[in-house]
């Protein structure tokens, strides 16, 4: 792919990255280590605290100096771990300083102007988060990704946050699933989505996928894009199967590489 192309396809998620960094809760981000910047051409984020969660432990973008990037993590007593174009220089750089090829996610893009499906949720109802539930929707978010419940708290504020479009599923007054939209330029990025295991396989995450497609529609955005992991041994996962019948399309893969500590 065009690098071009990857970098306007990235900046949205880069972006969403940067803002949602930039609001954690100064008490917890002293407690999980929470550091967040530009290093090595690329942005890197890192949780000292929870060194296992890739979520929010790796450096995104173009990775002029791979060295650069180390210092960010070694000084937080982390090994490197960078997503980079596939074929890139980026790629031969880390390649070529003994990094270990990591598990790769999928990059897929839509547009928000071609027509969108109207998938079924029985019970269900798709609307904004309300205050209200805030906290209800960093407790899914944390359990979740499997993080502390404390977490919760860095997450909640999104909703109501400039640039976010935090929408929830509703089982009556209770929140039970949620999707998040980052807006930012011509772009957007679907994100930090969650289901209540409870609810699972009821239709929830396709049909905030597709409000959230709508919104970036009423916002004039030229595409929307998201990620999720590639298959394990050829098989597609939830994510990866509501992604495509909400109307995307794959257009790289992200690989990743983990630098190997001494």
């Amino acid at each position: 792919m065009h690098l071009a192309l990857h970098r306007l396809l990235e900046a949205p998620e880069i972006a969403g990255q940067h803002d949602m960094w930039s609001a954690a809760p100064r008490r917890l981000a002293a407690r999980h280590g929470l550091a967040h910047g530009r290093a090595g051409g690329a942005h890197c984020v890192a949780a000292a605290g929870l060194p296992g969660v890739r979520l929010l432990n790796h450096a995104l973008g173009d990775i002029a100096d791979p060295a650069g990037v180390e210092r960010f993590f070694a000084r937080r007593g982390l090994p490197a771990l960078v997503a980079v174009p596939e074929g890139s220089a980026g790629e031969r750089a880390v390649a070529a300083r003994g990094y270990e090829r990591d598990h790769a996610w999928m990059k897929f893009v839509r547009d928000p102007r071609a027509p969108v499906p109207a998938p079924e949720a029985p019970g269900l109802a798709i609307r904004p988060v309300e205050g209200r539930d805030a906290h209800r929707m960093g407790e899914l978010l944390a359990a979740s990704f499997g993080l502390p419940e404390d977490l919760g708290a860095w997450f909640a504020p999104l909703a109501g946050r400039r640039g976010w479009h935090c929408l929830g599923a509703y089982d009556g007054g209770r929140l039970v699933a949620i999707g998040s939209l980052y807006a930012r330029g011509p772009g957007a990025w679907a994100t930090m989505a969650a289901t209540d295991p409870a609810y699972r396989g009821r239709g929830g995450q396709g049909a905030l996928l597709a409000a959230r497609i709508l919104i970036a529609r009423r916002l004039g955005l030229r595409h929307v894009v998201v990620e999720t992991g590639e298959p394990v041994s050829g098989t597609p996962g939830p994510s990866w199967r509501n992604i495509l019948r909400a109307g995307f399309l794959p257009v790289f893969l992200r690989p990743f590489w983990r630098s190997v500590q001494a």
